[in-house]
This record gives C-alpha cells, structure tokens and sequence, in this order.
C-alpha cells in the first residue's frame, strides 16, 4: 500500500485510506479512496474533491459523484 492517505473524521479521529485514483472532472480533481480497514464484503468508496489549496474536502453534488465514480469504473475495468 503506496498511497496511502490519513483522514480526520468529525470527531478528529483518524481514518486511514488507499489512493485508487485521483480524476480531473470539469476543470476539479477529484480522489477515489478506500478505507484500509474497511471489514465489509462490500467496501464502499470515498470520493472527495481537492479544493484551491489543494485539500481534500468533501461535496454534495451527486451528479458529480456519479459521473466521477463511473470514470473510475471504466478507467479501471469494473463493471
């Protein structure tokens, strides 16, 4: 695990995650991340948004989220 990416969540504890990739999508660059200790049979992604400074942040447009998880599906043969 190369690309690994440490979160603070709410309550300012630390969620460790894997970089599966990082997409340019309408002028944003946006990270595809996957908790490492994720213990579902099912892991479900966090995509976030780099912001000016270059922060991750998160968003709520679901249209983008949608868009930007189907390039990372395609971009990495799934489904």
């Amino acid at each position: 695990m190369d690309d690994i990416i440490v979160l603070l969540d709410e309550e300012g504890g630390e969620i460790e995650c894997e970089l599966l990739d990082r997409i340019e999508h309408k002028g944003s660059f946006y990270s595809v991340l996957l908790p490492v200790d994720a213990d579902s049979a099912e892991p479900e992604a966090i995509i976030l948004r780099e912001n000016e400074a270059g922060d991750l942040e998160g968003f709520d447009d679901g249209d983008i989220l949608d868009e930007v998880f189907k390039i990372f599906l395609q971009r990495n043969g799934i489904k």
